[in-house]
């Protein structure tokens, strides 16, 4: 259960009270969920999962990642519902088998509503990716995967700063990519239907995709050429990692637009702390109504501003004179 709503801001010496009461409620750390599918080890310095961990744990701002490890393969694991896909931002997948269908019927609509999922390909029969994409791309040619001839590291170019991924890095001090090695990647090759369905945001020195963005409904899934623990790349103990990553949850993260739905909702007329439906079903959120700035403007409007806005004044008439008389006279003629 919610705390108490916390009690108003009330200033003193005003003697118009109607205005001095303000209601606020304390900013909260929003909890996103990541779900990570794959099978590693706890602490392990070498698996996605160490580096995934430590770096959405370091995201700064009002959210709170929190990184769920789940093995989809396991027998005892728990089909994710629609509730507990609820607030989940971003599903990062780490295996070459498909997902259950179980799981792919319960992801597919997720995505479909907004929610984003990285495929990090680890092997050229890497089919994990197949799960979650749009059939026309599934097709034999569409997308192929494969492991590189040559042996030597990569390095990501042709980066795109006008994707919502890389906008963070979008300045020259921190648009510097070429200290990121990448010793061990796929091979991407895109036919000519696909290069229409999808976007190439980054790619290698070699001129092959280093990442696909393919858009699924309202949602999109990333495949990632390589991943970014020790043995893949130096892309995890980058500094790019961080809002490289928590970009990809926050892409995945559709907050409901509370606020205006209770200043415009009959249901809330008075000022004060209100509840309303939040993100997740049956939770609600707590909101602020107070009475409009300009409502604390008192002062009388002056003639000119009062004239500007059409309305017309009654102007006293000045005493007759001599002079007046004359001049009503000689109208009158």
């Amino acid at each position: 259960r919610q705390p108490p709503p916390p009690a108003p801001l009330r200033p003193a010496g005003d003697d118009e009270p109607f205005d001095n009461t303000l209601w606020i409620v304390p900013p909260t750390r929003e909890e996103v969920r990541v779900l990570h599918l794959a099978n590693e080890k706890v602490d392990d310095p070498q698996t996605l999962r160490y580096f995934l961990e430590r770096a959405l744990a370091a995201a700064p701002g009002g959210r709170r990642f929190t990184v769920e490890t789940v093995d989809p393969h396991a027998a005892e694991v728990r089909v994710p519902t629609d509730r507990d896909l609820a607030q989940v931002s971003l599903v990062t997948v780490a295996g070459s088998r498909e997902l259950p269908q179980a799981w792919r019927d319960a992801l597919g609509p997720w995505l479909q509503r907004g929610g984003v999922a990285c495929c990090v390909l680890l092997d050229d029969v890497d089919a994990s990716w197949r799960s979650l994409v749009p059939e026309e791309l599934t097709k034999p040619g569409r997308i192929t995967v494969t492991d590189p001839a040559d042996e030597d590291y990569a390095l990501w170019e042709a980066i795109d700063l006008r994707h919502p991924l890389f906008a963070p890095l979008n300045d020259s001090r921190f648009a510097d990519f070429s200290k990121i090695r990448f010793l061990h990647r796929r091979q991407l090759m895109l036919d000519d239907e696909a290069q229409k369905l999808v976007q190439v945001p980054v790619r290698f020195d070699s001129g092959d995709p280093a990442m696909v963005d393919v858009p699924v409904g309202a949602g999109r899934v990333f495949l990632l050429a390589a991943g970014w623990q020790p043995r893949e790349s130096g892309l995890g103990v980058s500094s790019k990692f961080l809002p490289i990553i928590t970009t990809m949850a926050e892409l995945g993260w559709r907050k409901a637009p509370v606020v205006a739905q209770a200043e415009t909702s009959p249901e809330f007329p008075e000022p004060g702390i209100h509840e309303v439906a939040g993100d997740e079903p049956g939770r609600t959120k707590r909101v602020a109504i107070n009475l409009p700035a300009d409502e604390s403007k008192t002062a009388p409007l002056p003639v000119e501003a009062l004239e500007a806005l059409g309305v017309r004044l009654a102007k006293e008439s000045a005493p007759e004179t001599p002079a007046t008389k004359k001049k009503k006279k000689n109208l009158q003629v």
